[in-house]
C-alpha cells in the first residue's frame, strides 16, 4: 500500500486558537502545506516565520477558496466573521473546521449544514478537548 499524500490546510485568522491548529497539523505528520489568510501583514509573516508549512498567506480569502490543493479551511477568525467565511468555503466545496464556538448562533450552524448539503460537503461534528 502506497504512502497516502499530504493534506493541505487552509488557515483562516491568524490569532486565537489557529496556533494549536497549526502545531497540531506539523504533529500530525499530514499536512504538508498550509495556506493562511489573514488581513494583518505582521500576524501572517510571524506565523511563517514559526510555521515551516505555511507555503502561502494572503490578506483575503478568495485565493484561498480558488486554490485547488486547499481541501480543508480552518477558521480560526473571529467568531463574528467564523459564518460568512464558513459560508463561503463550503460553497466552494471546501471541508471545514470551525474553532469554538463555531458561529454566533444556532441558526448560522443550521445554514452551515443545509450549505454543506447541497454543497456535496459531508457534515461532521470534531471536538477536542486539550488536556493536561
Amino acid at each position: 500500500m502506497g504512502k497516502q499524500p499530504l493534506l493541505t490546510v487552509g488557515f483562516v485568522g491568524a490569532s486565537g486558537s489557529v496556533r494549536h491548529h497549526l502545531a497540531g497539523c506539523v504533529h500530525s505528520g499530514l499536512v504538508g502545506r498550509a495556506v493562511l489568510v489573514d488581513a494583518d501583514d505582521e500576524a501572517r509573516a510571524s506565523l511563517r516565520r514559526r510555521y515551516g508549512l505555511i507555503k502561502a498567506d494572503h490578506a483575503q480569502l478568495e485565493p484561498l477558496l480558488a486554490d485547488p490543493e486547499v481541501s480543508l479551511v480552518d477558521i480560526c477568525g473571529e467568531v463574528a466573521g467564523r459564518f460568512a467565511a464558513a459560508r463561503r468555503a463550503l460553497g466552494a466545496g471546501k471541508h471545514v473546521v470551525l474553532a469554538s464556538p463555531p458561529t454566533s448562533s444556532v441558526a448560522e450552524l443550521d445554514e452551515l449544514a443545509r450549505v454543506a448539503e447541497e454543497a456535496g460537503v459531508p457534515p461532521g461534528v470534531l471536538n477536542l478537548i486539550q488536556g493536561s
